[in-house]
């Protein structure tokens, strides 16, 4: 038995490492027709090339 201060650390190490928490769920149609600018639309995104051409 883990001493009670590792507990949490313990429990999440786990979730993320052995059961897969992190990684195993199913996106639906929705989720991948989704994008950032429908999100958060005040937002001003920088795209890749607009980062490119400062160089």
């Amino acid at each position: 038995s883990f001493p009670p201060e590792n507990a949490i650390g313990n429990s999440r190490v786990h979730s993320i490492f052995v059961e897969g928490e992190q990684i195993n769920y199913e996106l639906k149609e929705y989720d991948l027709e989704l994008d950032a600018v429908e999100l958060y639309p005040d937002y001003k995104y920088t795209s890749v090339d607009e980062l490119l051409d400062i160089f």
